[in-house]
């Protein structure tokens, strides 16, 4: 009678908080996880998230409601936000969470509020428009409508 082959169990990578860090916030400050920009190891990125997905989305939309991570912007993302000004969209554009590039060059200025509201489409619109809340965010958005419809 012939044995059944044996499978050996696909190795986990270690992943640190440094790797985490790096599919949240889409920064590696000193290179301890991925590679900076120039020299991102998308592939190695891409694995991790596949295998941290689902624990870090839930951690993360807990945190900040109506976002995501920046892997999942990489990954994920159906399509790019879209610009709200004026002009023809780009599709070849570089991103930057989803949103044209230009805009991660304001992210970290005071006028950053008024510059969303002309540059680019809101995280919470966007995922509203695709169907992309989760149900969590469902009864978040509910609970807000109710709030200000009842003053």
């Amino acid at each position: 009678m012939p044995r059944g082959i044996k499978r050996r169990a696909k190795a986990k990578t270690e992943w640190t908080s440094h790797h985490r860090a790096h599919l949240l916030t889409g920064h590696d400050h000193f290179g301890r996880a991925f590679g900076g920009r120039e020299a991102l190891d998308l592939d190695l990125a891409r694995a991790a998230w596949e295998e941290l997905r689902e624990e870090l989305l839930a951690e993360f939309i807990a945190d900040r409601p109506f976002e995501r991570p920046a892997a999942w912007w990489w990954f994920d993302a159906p399509e790019p936000r879209r610009e709200a000004t004026e002009g023809e969209d780009n599709p070849d554009a570089e991103n930057w969470l989803g949103s044209p590039a230009w805009w991660a060059n304001h992210r970290e200025r005071p006028e950053a509020d008024a510059l969303a509201s002309r540059g680019c489409e809101p995280f919470r619109a966007y995922l509203t428009r695709l169907g992309l809340l989760t149900p969590e965010e469902l009864h978040l958005a509910k609970i807000e409508r109710h709030r200000r419809a009842n003053p």
